[in-house]
């Protein structure tokens, strides 16, 4: 059933004043969803008088101090995607803004509990881990020995996808899990994990990321170390371009279930509906593309959309699909005034 919120209490007339509070910008994920939210936000520039648009830096005390920054210039709504999951100030931060009748819409990373959040805007994280495992030990016939390359620990988006993964690792015996590797979402600290444990002789049947982000650094690890086109092991992992270039390049099977950058317009859209009074969900998923390379479905995974039908030849590497437009930084509002501050 889908639970509807109540914002009559938050409506008001326009035009706006929203925040945004990034995690952070350390990838090029995390860039596409906030250029994904200015580029709405721009779009609505009728009913939006300015966003003010900060970074944590991947800094939950950083973030503690932009919110209450927030506050302190009475903006209408927040939107947050939090620099840490459990981090119980920014908890208390979050409820803070609640109860002075700020409103705070979650995207992609949550904070707290669900009630703290008027509502949340995300992608299914289970069912990410789950389709990219399932397709992994289906692809290697349910036996072999896999390194487990995850974003950043302390991220909900992270532990959802590696709970999942698990669970459907467990039902597969033969399946051996080398060790499990966080990598913050960087290419560079994907390739020196698994850069390690290629130099002292591991051998692996396959690796599962949950996100293409360090999946091209696994896949540069594994052609420094010698592995000739077509030896490379199954990787998953999608979004970033350069992901569905080198396995096209390296001819590696590959099944990446795309985590939507778009989500950031879906939150900043979700934003302007309850300051007009609008019913919200109190849960709102983007929809995912399931992006398999040629000839390499599974039984029980089958592709949205085929790996080189995916990739953009005549974008740059850290393209990110499903980003939107890129927003004008220097644009101004109706009154001549910095629209982004």
């Amino acid at each position: 059933m889908l639970d509807l919120v109540s914002t009559a209490s938050y409506k008001k007339d326009p035009p706006f004043v929203i925040g945004f509070s990034n995690a952070s910008t350390s990838s090029p994920w995390r860039i596409a969803l906030a250029r994904s939210l200015m580029a709405a936000a721009q779009r609505q520039r009728d009913v939006v008088s300015h966003v003010l648009v900060r970074d944590a830096q991947d800094d939950p005390m950083r973030q503690i101090e932009h919110l209450e920054e927030m506050l302190d210039r009475s903006i209408d709504l927040c939107i947050l995607s939090a620099a840490a999951s459990d981090h119980l100030q920014l908890q208390a931060t979050v409820r803070k803004m609640g109860a002075k009748g700020v409103p705070v819409v979650g995207v992609d990373r949550v904070c707290g509990q669900a009630e703290d959040l008027l509502c949340f805007v995300t992608a299914p994280d289970v069912l990410v881990g789950r389709i990219s495992a399932l397709w992994l030990s289906e692809f290697l016939v349910g036996r072999g020995r896999i390194l487990m390359l995850c974003g950043r620990e302390d991220a909900s988006p992270c532990r959802q996808r590696l709970q999942a993964a698990l669970e459907i690792f467990s039902l597969y015996p033969e399946i051996e899990i080398e060790a499990i590797e966080y990598t913050n979402w960087e290419a560079q600290l994907g390739q020196d994990a698994v850069g390690r444990h290629l130099k002292r002789g591991a051998d692996f049947a396959g690796v599962w990321c949950d996100s293409g982000l360090q999946g091209v650094g696994s896949i540069r690890a594994f052609v420094e170390a010698g592995f000739r086109r077509g030896t490379v092991p199954p990787h998953t992992g999608g979004e970033i371009n350069l992901m569905y270039k080198l396995a096209f390049q390296h001819k590696v099977p590959l099944c990446g279930v795309d985590y939507p950058a778009s989500m950031g317009a879906l939150s900043f859209q979700t934003g302007l509906d309850a300051l007009f009074g609008r019913k919200v969900p109190r849960r709102i998923e983007a929809n995912i593309d399931i992006v398999v390379s040629r000839g390499h479905e599974t039984p029980s995974v089958k592709a949205d959309i085929l790996a080189e039908e995916k990739v953009r030849w005549d974008r740059e590497d850290d393209y990110i699909h499903a980003a939107g437009w890129i927003p004008n930084m220097n644009f101004h509002n109706t009154r001549g005034k910095p629209f982004f501050i």
